[in-house]
């Protein structure tokens, strides 16, 4: 965009070079949130701008007065400084931008929590989740629950949110998903489903036990409900293996446990609430063995496996790793 041809003035519209250009917009938020000063290079990946371009707008916010550098290299961290007297408003500015955006996810999880019955899991997907959604792109909100319900819940969502569409005047779009489909979901479709915005429930991908083993260049047949049930004692054997090493496993099941137990139908409650008791008085021994107990009870409760929801994508990307890794290693062995 050319600049205006005629300039105004700089003592009277200050706010023209201030928030004159994305990127001084971006570092006047992230330095009105930071607790610390913060250096060029840690603007630059906090604000995702490149750091010739940081440096660029660094140097024409200290130029306008509105941030400092503290200590006199060229290199010094910088600050906004508190005695300017635009600081307050522009600081109430950007705490009403992300108050706008808390409130209409507020709104979401209120139109979730009102479905009955209560889905397994509601999230917000795509762009918005990611943070780089445009003016105009759709908000997709997904949700999980059983066959039975699939249509029946996304029209009651649909409705739910229809205040919110002219509200906030944005485009929402609803997509429910079952069991099954979650089991049939495409790697490119998966990859979307991590990183979402939770609303309800654990994140989708926690009920995927092995999302690494979705992977380019393997057989693109569908998962079956027969799959899932292969990885659900594969997913408890390494849980099992890891309870000796890390103690923090069973009060982050019990947490997701008391946590999901507000939201969950009243079948999975009941598992939940076993699920419970068996934490509470198995010794880490007998719960190693009942994790990988053959038994109709122990196979029945692996689907409602608590730890999946407990532990973080990252581990459980770790476990299916060691768990490819050692199925890879058996079969070079058996050559």
């Amino acid at each position: 965009m050319r600049p205006p041809a005629t300039p105004q003035s700089a003592l009277r519209a200050p706010l023209n070079r201030l928030l004159g250009t994305e990127a001084n917009v971006r570092i006047l938020r992230a330095l009105t949130r930071a607790e610390a000063p913060l250096s060029a290079s840690e603007l630059a990946a906090t604000t995702q701008l490149g750091l010739a371009g940081t440096t660029k707008a660094v140097a024409g916010l200290i130029a306008s007065g509105i941030i400092e550098r503290i200590g006199a290299s060229s290199r010094s961290p910088v600050r906004v400084r508190s005695d300017h007297p635009l600081t307050a408003a522009i600081r109430e500015l950007f705490g009403r931008e992300r108050e706008q955006f808390e409130h209409f996810v507020d709104r979401l999880r209120d139109a979730a929590a009102k479905l009955d019955p209560a889905p397994r899991a509601v999230w917000v997907q795509g762009p918005v989740a990611k943070g780089v959604d445009r003016p105009g792109d759709t908000v997709t909100i997904g949700i999980l629950t059983s066959a039975a319900n699939v249509d029946r819940t996304r029209a009651a969502l649909e409705e739910e949110i229809v205040a919110l569409d002219r509200e906030f005047g944005i485009t929402l779009e609803v997509r429910a998903l079952s069991a099954a489909d979650l089991e049939t979901t495409l790697p490119d479709e998966m990859a979307e489903l991590r990183g979402v915005i939770v609303l309800l429930g654990p994140e989708p991908a926690a009920y995927v036990s092995f999302p690494t083993e979705r992977k380019a260049g393997r057989t693109g047949r569908a998962r079956s409900h027969a799959d899932a049930d292969a990885r659900a004692p594969a997913f408890a054997v390494a849980i099992a293996g890891r309870l000796t090493t890390d103690p923090t496993l069973v009060p982050r099941a019990r947490a997701f446990i008391a946590s999901r137990l507000k939201k969950a139908a009243p079948g999975e409650q009941r598992e939940l609430r076993e699920w419970d008791r068996i934490l509470r008085t198995m010794s880490t021994a007998r719960l190693r063995r009942f994790l990988v107990d053959p038994g109709e009870r122990a196979t029945r409760l692996r689907q409602t496996l608590p730890f999946v929801g407990a532990l973080t994508a990252a581990e459980r990307e770790r476990i299916a790793r060691e768990r490819v890794l050692r199925r890879d290693t058996a079969a070079s062995d058996s050559w």
